[in-house]
């Protein structure tokens, strides 16, 4: 997998996530519209408002709306909460809700497209169960139905088969987003690798600049008076061995056994590299 791919990925996700966002406002706003106006038949406009199945549907709505503004692994994470949270309000409400059992499905979906199934899938899948198969018998006995465990293992294999069915039917698909997951891991982990190495190197060359910064020791390299003077001439106007030699007021031969011994001493064998270990020294 190519790095341009893993970014493209990301942004395939967020706009997933974005379009989840304003598809389940648009449906949540709808239908608590139309809830709204059935129970205009029956209440007041306030007590119509404050009915769960408008007021909380309008809340869900707004803040699953809002989980679309940023590309953050925290709000799709929200997303999925609110998908599952309002599917666990309306079995509640209704313990044989397929709009509840709908809801949880979606929450389901997304958490794998979001990645949040990777680890531990099957205990997440379990835990979810449980959750519904406990709802489903909550709301029945809450709505004085016998029954409630037949009611909530229906929910639980009516919930399985339709994740069963749906696999079956996109499992290339998932395995191929499996595999691209994996693959985008496995560059993320070699991209980190290279990243720690490029900055060891990084903090090695650092070391080497700060070292070259200080000036070096010309005594303790025994270096004599004269080469010193030789030296600084060189670094300072930087001109041929010739107009070196003029300057000093020495002839050129003299001026190159200067230079062989300070090559010597200094362990260095051209001019440019003289110049550069020893420009601080002259600065």
């Amino acid at each position: 997998m190519k790095l341009e791919d893993i970014g493209t990925e990301g942004n395939s996700i967020f706009l997933v996530q974005r379009k989840i966002a304003f598809l389940a406002f648009i449906a949540g706003f709808l239908i608590s519209v139309i809830n709204f106006v059935n129970f205009l038949s029956k209440y007041t406009v306030p007590e119509a408002i404050l009915k769960p199945a408008v007021f909380f549907l309008i809340i869900f709505s707004t803040m699953t709306l809002l989980t679309g503004l940023k590309n953050s692994s925290s709000l799709r994470l929200l997303q999925v909460l609110l998908a599952f949270a309002n599917g666990a309000i309306s079995i509640l409400d209704v313990y044989n809700s397929i709009h509840g059992l709908g809801l949880i499905m979606l929450s389901v979906f997304l958490a794998f497209k979001y990645g949040f199934l990777k680890k531990r899938f099957i205990l997440k899948s379990f835990l979810a169960m449980v959750v519904v198969f406990t709802l489903v018998m909550i709301s029945a006995q809450l709505d004085y139905r016998s029954g409630g465990i037949m009611f909530g293992l229906n929910s639980i294999i009516y919930l399985s088969v339709f994740l069963a069915v749906t696999y079956v039917i996109y499992q290339d698909e998932i395995t191929e987003y499996i595999l691209r997951n994996r693959e985008a891991e496995s560059e993320i982990s070699v991209l980190q690798n290279e990243r720690s190495e490029l900055a060891h190197r990084l903090s090695e060359l650092d070391s080497r600049i700060a070292g070259l910064t200080v000036p070096v020791d010309l005594e303790k390299m025994g270096l004599t008076k004269k080469e010193m003077e030789v030296l600084e001439v060189l670094i300072l106007y930087r001109e041929t061995e010739h107009e070196l030699a003029d300057r000093l007021g020495m002839s050129f031969h003299t001026l190159k056994n200067h230079f062989r011994h300070i090559r010597d001493k200094l362990g260095v064998d051209k001019r440019e590299d003289i110049i550069e270990m020893c420009r601080n020294n002259f600065s």
